[in-house]
């Protein structure tokens, strides 16, 4: 009889060992490529959200700037004073350091203006003005002087003037923002005017019923436009622009956001200003100007402080027929490592001729060459993704007045 054998059956502790080392290496595998893909997805999704961030900024820009300079044809005043709610009144000149609000500013009379900060090294800001006018009038000329100043204003027709509409009073190269405070009132069309009686309507700016931007007299007597007799032979001769709601719009980057304060908020202090798009580092613009005042086309450019340096050029201001704007956005999500595949110095507004020769500036900051009007930004931090978007705007508005 053959006598039993002993067998051994499963794995010995050596064959366990090497399967679970095989079973690492290719968890480890998985695991690697796993990583690979998440952070490739991280990274697409981070520029897919800078891409929209970049693209949406821009659009709310365009989309206003198209819009600049409705309704304020012939306004040849350098500023437009205003008073809110009968406790502030902003008459005083800006200049390259200040905006309409801060120290009783006024309004600027252009339908575009840029502000340099921080010496042209920072972000810009831009301020965009037009009228919605929905009657398509565009106003009435004044032919008879005022008795006060809080008097209303008679022209030869109101037609397109209603209760709530804002206009801007022109008087012998002083513009004031006022609104009408009821119907206007319109004369009997049966009696014939005659250059001694002219038949005129009225149109009323009452602080009692719109106390938000009208005044009973004008403070301290400057600035306030009342129509004298001398001013009704002036030329241009004195009028009222309807622009039924008068928007006035300030584009500012704070806090790493595009920000947006507008009339009647119009803040001073930008910090306040509600945010539009999140992750927005810098907004950067350039005026187009024609070679005279009554060409349509673009014959150089100029940074904002070419254009008002010490308050209003109207030479230049009566040239501008485009804007080129630039936005440079940034991804939401702080990167462990410093991005090595992408550029630190960005093109935010590439050369309109030739190549740039001036050296990138600092972290933070942006730098302009003025021979090709190529507007350089280096990021502030690089464990972030950026991206920069810009385009050319042309004022329609303007160049369809000449």
């Amino acid at each position: 009889m053959k006598p039993a054998t002993n067998t051994q059956q499963g794995f010995s502790l050596i064959e366990l060992l090497i399967g679970l080392a095989i079973g690492l290496v290719g968890l480890f595998a998985v695991s690697q490529i796993m990583l690979s893909f998440n952070k490739q997805r991280t990274t697409i999704n981070q520029t897919m959200t800078t891409q929209n961030n970049g693209v949406m900024a821009l659009y709310l820009l365009e989309r206003d700037l198209s819009q600049a300079g409705y309704g304020m044809a012939g306004l040849a005043c350098d500023r437009i004073n205003y008073s809110y709610n009968g406790t502030g009144y902003y008459n005083n000149p800006y200049n390259s350091t200040t905006l309409p609000g801060a120290g009783n500013v006024a309004l600027t009379a252009l339908p575009v203006r840029i502000h340099n900060s921080n010496n042209g090294l920072g972000s810009d800001v831009i301020e965009v003005q037009y009228g919605r006018n929905n009657s398509g009038i565009p106003g009435a000329q004044i032919i008879a002087a005022q008795a006060s100043y809080a008097a209303a204003y008679s022209v030869a027709a109101a037609t397109g003037f209603s209760n709530g509409d804002m206009f801007i009073a022109y008087t012998n190269g002083i513009c004031t923002l006022a609104k009408v405070s009821a119907a206007p009132t319109v004369p009997d069309p049966s009696n014939a005017p005659t250059a001694s009686t002219p038949v005129t309507s009225a149109v009323p700016h009452s602080s009692s019923v719109w106390p938000d931007y009208n005044v009973n007299s004008a403070p301290g007597g400057n600035g306030w436009n009342s129509v004298a007799a001398a001013d009704l032979s002036a030329s241009p001769g004195p009028f009222l622009a309807n622009m039924g709601t008068f928007v006035s719009r300030r584009f500012a980057v704070n806090n790493n956001a595009l920000t947006l304060s507008e009339l009647p908020a119009l803040d001073p202090s930008v910090s306040a200003a509600p945010v539009l798009v999140d992750d927005i580092m810098f907004i950067k613009a350039q005026y187009g100007l024609s070679s005279s005042a009554g060409s349509t086309a673009v014959a150089t450019w100029a940074s904002a402080d070419d254009l008002a340096t010490t308050g209003y050029d109207s030479t230049k201001a009566s040239r501008i027929v485009a804007v080129r704007v630039g936005v440079v956005a940034r991804s939401p999500l702080l990167e462990k490592d410093t991005i090595t595949d992408a550029p630190a110095t960005l093109s935010v507004l590439p050369p309109i001729t030739g190549t740039s020769s001036v050296a990138s500036p600092s972290a933070g900051n942006c730098v302009t060459d003025t021979a090709t009007w190529e507007v350089l930004c280096t990021v502030p931090d690089t464990h972030y993704r950026y991206r920069s978007y810009s385009t050319i705007i042309p004022l329609k508005n303007v160049i369809w007045t000449r």
